[in-house]
């Protein structure tokens, strides 16, 4: 290697990412060269170029050298709370079980209900985590979904929790794994209360209350995340079960929010990523989600409805390749040299 090659290469390692400043207007494998004659081959980074939504361009990334054989325990953890006013349900008769990838109606089970309590799992003090968070046991390469219930002394049915569906979106692929997106658990009571006000609010039909079939359809509940892990705005939702379903936004108030008929047009998300569809028929069910004028989907989501249950699952784009909802760490561009070796 001559001395202009090892200068060239140091720069390289001490500039890094700042190199790409320079050049911006180059395409990807474009060669550029300063006054003295050292070159470089440009090679573009899309996730930092467009930190929103550059992870589009890029394959999902293979797993790391070390990562956890599958079959290995694994927690997953995440917020499970009470609608209204956001009490955690830990601790207070909340289960979960572990589900395969049909109906959505825990058959096959993978796993029996395990009664969550906080702060631990199978009798294993974890003191650390939050009140809020419900830790289920669970194992790596689990890919399916956590079916959440809970049960209460003395509670009429039609006063009990809905059961939540919350499809992984992606194998379980660390020991442990914890995320903020809350699961919201509402009474069929308040639900039903929700949706009649909520849609009259919307100026909707006195007719379209009656339309909702909360005991032989489901609920089906969507956000979207861009390639930070944020909840991504201006997103629309297609759903292939379509027939009779009432699409709605859940808007930073949580109140459902129906879109007015005809329904083929998109509601398109607010700040908050999410929407949803009331009405949608048992059965397997694809989402696909569009970023406005953009005719490919970013993502799509596999799942599951079922009468007298709200389906959960997060659509976030296809570098999200496990069930984590953080990003794939951001490895730094690299800048081929060109000259002398």
């Amino acid at each position: 290697m001559n001395m202009t090659s090892s200068r060239l290469r140091a720069g390289v390692i001490g500039l890094g990412v700042g190199l790409l400043a320079g050049c911006s207007g180059l395409a990807d494998g474009d060669e550029t060269c300063d006054t003295q004659g050292n070159c470089l081959v440009v090679t573009r980074n899309p996730l930092i170029e467009d930190p929103e939504w550059g992870c589009l361009e890029v394959p999902p990334p293979p797993p790391p050298a070390d990562a956890p054989a599958p079959g290995t325990p694994a927690l997953y953890g995440l917020p499970v709370v009470e609608w209204s006013v956001r009490t955690p349900l830990t601790g207070r008769g909340l289960t979960a079980q572990l589900c395969g990838i049909a109906l959505g109606n825990c058959q096959p089970a993978v796993s029996e209900p395990a009664v969550l309590v906080p702060s631990s799992v199978n009798g294993m003090p974890l003191p650390n985590l939050p009140a809020e968070l419900a830790p289920v046991p669970a194992a790596v390469g689990f890919d399916g979904f956590i079916r959440f219930t809970v049960t209460e002394d003395n509670v009429p049915p039609a006063q009990a929790y809905l059961p939540v569906a919350y499809y992984l979106g992606g194998p379980i692929a660390s020991t442990s794994t914890i995320t903020d997106l809350a699961i919201l658990m509402v009474r069929g009571s308040v639900l039903d209360t929700v949706i009649r006000e909520s849609f009259e609010q919307g100026g909707q039909s006195a007719d379209l209350e009656a339309m909702v079939d909360r005991a032989g359809r489901g609920l089906v509940v969507l956000r979207a995340i861009d390639c930070r892990g944020q909840p991504a705005q201006d997103v629309y939702f297609r759903i292939t079960n379509r027939d009779d379903v009432i699409p709605f936004l859940l808007p930073t108030s949580r109140l459902p929010r129906a879109a007015r008929p005809p329904y083929e047009n998109p509601v398109y998300t607010d700040e908050l990523g999410t929407a949803g569809f009331a009405n949608v028929r048992p059965g397997n069910i694809v989402v696909e989600a569009y970023r406005r004028d953009d005719p490919e989907p970013f993502g799509t989501a596999d799942l599951g409805a079922q009468g007298g249950q709200i389906s959960v699952t997060v659509i976030r784009p296809r570098y999200f390749n496990t069930a984590s909802l953080v990003p794939p760490r951001i490895t730094p561009p690299e800048q081929a040299p060109m000259g002398d070796e």
